[in-house]
């Protein structure tokens, strides 16, 4: 099964807020209501250099969001490849250090509404990006290895996928909350026997 990477950026998203409108628009078609903002950059992220070792052609899908002020947000691993074991992490920490770097290089992407754009809509899109450790890799085949078919399913599976993990981690530090008190009052129910049968 392959492990979709909800990165910390996201936390809590605004696009589940209910009711909220948005667009999903799938790569490379959302010209049709943003433009680069004034003095923007589109820098790609650079490879982890503690990974560079591993000789592996990457791809990441990420998605994110463009809010109405045309800042970036949400950042969620739809897909993600490599050249060396596939859709495996070949070394611990790999997958999150490259989904932190394309998370990295997006959240600096900046877009303004086109000006006959009256009432920008969130839109969430997403991005494939290639960190090739050969110089002769073929991008495009690349690519291919992580391209979204269908970018609102996918990302509704992410958020569900998201709100489930969140829960289980949030049931296990009640559990573990639970334990430790029933701990701290056996420990104390000891003492205070002790304490008794000691005279103190």
């Amino acid at each position: 099964m392959k492990k979709i990477l909800v990165l910390a950026l996201m936390v809590a998203s605004a696009a589940t807020v209910a009711g909220e409108r948005e667009r999903f628009a799938a790569e490379g078609t959302i010209g049709d209501k943003w433009a680069a903002a004034e003095g923007a950059r589109f820098d790609a992220a650079g490879y982890p250099e503690h990974y560079l070792s591993t000789a592996a052609d990457v791809c990441l899908a990420i998605a994110y969001r463009i809010d109405t002020d045309g800042s970036t947000s949400d950042f969620m691993v739809l897909d993600q490849w490599n050249s060396v074991s596939d859709t495996k992490e070949p070394v611990v920490g790999f997958w999150e250090s490259f989904a932190s770097a394309g998370a990295g290089a997006l959240s600096k992407w900046r877009f303004q509404a086109k000006p006959e754009v009256f009432d920008p809509v969130p839109t969430v899109t997403v991005a494939t990006l290639t960190f090739a450790a050969h110089q002769d890799v073929d991008i495009h085949e690349l690519r291919a290895h992580c391209r979204v078919e269908n970018l609102q399913a996918s990302v509704e599976r992410a958020r569900e996928a998201a709100t489930s993990g969140m829960a289980r981690r949030e049931d296990g530090i009640l559990r573990q909350g639970q334990e430790n008190r029933y701990r701290r009052e056996q420990r104390d129910t000891a003492n205070a026997i002790n304490r008794a049968l000691n005279g103190g």
